[in-house]
């Protein structure tokens, strides 16, 4: 039987090893994105017979799985996990399923599961190029607000160092994100804790804007696969017309333009991100499913 223990930190590289062949247009596949959210999710984790295995313990009398990750015998691994549920007279729910997930599962256990479509945890990807030219009809209000933004503030762009990230970047984002009072989860500010805390560890990449020697916007992500980058957080002081437009250019431009797409996370159900994500017209959503054992 599979013995699982709380997630933290240390688990990355084993997390980073059985996930490396996993579908990397999935942000779940950062081990970041799930980690900073644990206050919300209260993953355990374990590694056996070949493979990653997290448990999800929103509703700690009926917990999640995720895909088992790894290269050993996918049946008898999804096998543990049928009797970790049944032991507790429940059916199997597994999370954060993708549609490749979804045709392997399908093709092993032939109407085993229901898949129910989880909208608000699809992805938004974006062509890279298009962040960072902007060109065409289709982003003429955001070329816009970047000219705006070019021709109204004089600016300076960095990479931030590590100490820039924990004096400067974190207690603005963490003033930033009490402040808001649209578009945001309740457990943000953990995560945003949870994120700046582990920052060295968990290999992340950061840029900022200054204006006047203050940082009037920030953005933070890391490399996915060799095309694709994930962008984690991304905040602007709304006040400056134009911000949120340049640091999204400006961090793809500079620090991303390597990478043939951008992933961008998803919307968790909030309209208004939802509608600042369409915007950036994504030329992917990434479906991910809840799969219930019927």
């Amino acid at each position: 039987m599979i013995n699982f223990s709380k997630l933290d930190i240390s688990r990355k590289k084993a997390f980073d090893s059985y996930h490396a062949a996993r579908d990397k247009s999935n942000s779940e596949e950062s081990f970041a994105t799930t980690f900073i959210w644990n206050d919300y999710y209260k993953m355990e984790t374990a590694v056996d017979k070949g493979f990653y295995f997290t448990r999800y313990n929103i509703d700690p009398v009926l917990p999640e799985y995720g895909v088992p990750a790894g290269e050993g015998d996918f049946r008898e691994a999804m096998g543990e996990l049928f009797a970790l549920a049944h032991e507790r007279g429940q059916k199997l729910i597994l999370r954060f399923v993708t549609a490749k997930d979804r045709e392997k599962i399908e093709a092993l256990f032939p109407g085993r599961f229901e898949f129910k479509p989880r909208r608000d945890l699809w992805d938004y990807v974006y062509k890279t190029e298009d962040l960072i030219r902007l060109s065409g009809k289709k982003y003429h209000s955001k070329k816009n607000h970047w000219n705006t933004f070019l021709a109204s503030y004089d600016f300076c762009y960095e990479r931030p160092n590590l100490q820039t990230v924990l004096s400067e970047c974190a207690p603005l984002m963490y003033k930033w994100v009490r402040e808001k009072k649209q578009n945001i989860n309740e457990f943000e500010l953990c995560a945003m804790e949870r994120y700046f805390e582990n920052y060295e560890a968990l290999n992340q990449l950061g840029a900022v804007i200054r204006i006047g020697g203050k940082i009037v916007a920030m953005s933070f992500g890391e490399k996915l696969s060799d095309d694709m980058a994930l962008v984690q957080i991304e905040k602007a002081d709304e006040e400056i017309k134009g911000a949120y437009a340049a640091i999204n250019k400006l961090f793809c431009e500079n620090e991303w333009s390597g990478c043939a797409y951008i992933n961008r996370e998803e919307d968790m159900g909030i309209e208004g991100l939802k509608r600042a994500k369409e915007s950036y017209r994504p030329i992917l959503l990434v479906e991910k499913y809840a799969a219930v054992e019927v």
